[in-house]
């Protein structure tokens, strides 16, 4: 039995790795705006004494220049995202060569499997998940999180709409025996993530913007403690 070593990694999500991109510019279905006019509004003379008013044989022509700033706020902005996760794979089982027999013995020496998600998020916007392992037919084979589970908080805006500072949060996943011992039985291929957004203070109906600026940094590290079985 091998023992699985402790390891850190820091991660870059950017438009090169992920489909980032396609979920922060992603079109939306339909503006609705709310728009006034006055017809007739410098009416100066006798003549044209009467404002506000058309009649049938009558038409109105304007030219519309609108400027859109990418201002917008989300109260619960929601998408689904799949990631591959085939664990016999991933833990090195030959399932056409090794019996069941061999995996309870890996799975029985597992004492400790934790994964912890480290983000620093210059972001404005909070991101809840949930995941859910599945197998190849997306049945539900368990949950890895919390329902509604915060991943990343809000870094608050200047009066600029800017983020100086990053904002930090800590997510710890406890794998255990009995997920283990899930994962292969079930074959566990998927993990479905549900993924909400809300963006800063937008229960008050404050509004934020995204510059070029804008990041996020994952570090991504693993403790796992097993026994060498006794031969």
């Amino acid at each position: 039995m091998q023992l699985i070593p402790d390891t850190a990694e820091t991660v870059i999500i950017n438009k090169d790795n992920s489909n980032i991109e396609a979920i922060g510019t992603k079109l939306p279905n339909h503006i609705q705006c709310d728009l006034s006019g006055i017809t007739n509004p410098t009416a100066t003379t006798s003549t044209q004494s009467i404002k506000n008013f058309i009649g049938a044989d009558k038409s109105v022509k304007a030219n519309l220049m609108v400027n859109f700033p990418f201002w917008f706020n989300s109260k619960g902005y929601t998408r689904t995202d799949t990631i591959d996760f085939d664990f016999n794979d991933i833990i090195g089982i030959d399932e056409t060569s090794q019996s069941d027999d061999d995996y309870q013995e890996f799975a029985d020496n597992i004492e400790r499997f934790q994964l912890f998600l480290d983000f620093a998020s210059c972001m404005p916007f909070t991101l809840t998940a949930q995941a859910r392992v599945v197998d190849e037919n997306d049945v539900l084979i368990t949950n890895l999180l919390k329902p509604d589970q915060q991943i990343i908080e809000a870094a608050k805006p200047d009066n600029n709409c800017k983020i100086e500072t990053a904002k930090n949060t800590n997510v710890v996943l406890n794998i255990t025996q009995e997920q283990f011992k899930l994962f292969h039985e079930k074959k566990a291929k998927k993990i479905i993530l549900d993924l909400k957004t809300v963006t800063y203070d937008a229960q008050n109906g404050s509004m934020v913007k995204i510059f070029t600026t804008n990041s996020l940094k994952a570090t991504v590290s693993l403790d796992a403690k097993s026994r060498i079985p006794n031969f």
